[in-house]
């Protein structure tokens, strides 16, 4: 059977749902960019694009800059990704309502959305070799944990994003190419829980960091 973000993160136990959110919330960038690294995905990972504001001055950083390997279009990439917050209300997107919620919020989204429909709104840069470089984009691409394909259609209609895309569905694809730097980055911060949550347990290795 197919993992799916419902039945990971949407148990009803709140503490544990709450917990593995805010936990997956540290690494859930990374499997995007690892998806968007692969030669099968549809969009190649180019870095973090700012976004500079030519009249106030403003300068606001995003998630991505992905190039769509079809045409080697440039888009930026903001995502979201809400698992347990207002009991899992956000986990998938199903409407608008999410995203107006995070436009009224936050003035780097606002950016973000207005880049969705005029492309030209912002200059736009990315660090090459430690470098900013100024690029020109064709548009915005959001990113969400979950969706569905209503919500899909209702926000790329409303907002003009070129594409949705979900974390859940870029991590089924790494699944099923068998992504070898995939599985090294999740084996590796397993066990670095491991590491941290055997020495909660360890009463030896309490007892020797207390040891002058």
């Amino acid at each position: 059977m197919t993992v799916t973000f419902r039945n990971v993160f949407k148990t009803g136990v709140k503490d544990r749902d709450n917990f593995i959110a805010r936990l997956f919330g540290l690494i859930s960038e990374e499997p995007i960019r690892l998806w968007a690294r692969h030669s099968t995905s549809p969009y190649e990972y180019v870095g973090r694009p700012s976004l500079w504001s030519r009249d106030k001055g403003q300068r606001f950083t995003l998630d991505f800059l992905l190039r769509r390997r079809s045409d080697g279009l440039l888009f930026v990439s903001e995502m979201k990704c809400e698992l347990a917050y207002q009991g899992y209300k956000y986990l998938a997107l199903e409407s608008c309502e999410p995203i107006n919620r995070h436009a009224k919020e936050k003035a780097a989204f606002r950016a973000f959305l207005e880049m969705a429909k005029d492309p030209a709104s912002y200059d736009v840069t990315v660090s090459v070799r430690s470098r900013p470089e100024r690029v020109s984009v064709s548009g915005a691409i959001l990113i969400w944990g979950s969706i569905t394909e209503p919500g899909k259609q209702a926000t790329m209609s409303a907002f003009g994003f070129a594409d949705v895309l979900s974390v859940e569905e870029a991590i089924a694809d790494l699944l099923r190419e068998t992504n070898e730097p995939y599985s090294a980055f999740i084996s590796q911060r397993r066990q670095w829980c491991d590491d941290l949550f055997c020495s909660l347990l360890d009463k030896n290795a309490a007892t020797e960091k207390r040891s002058p």
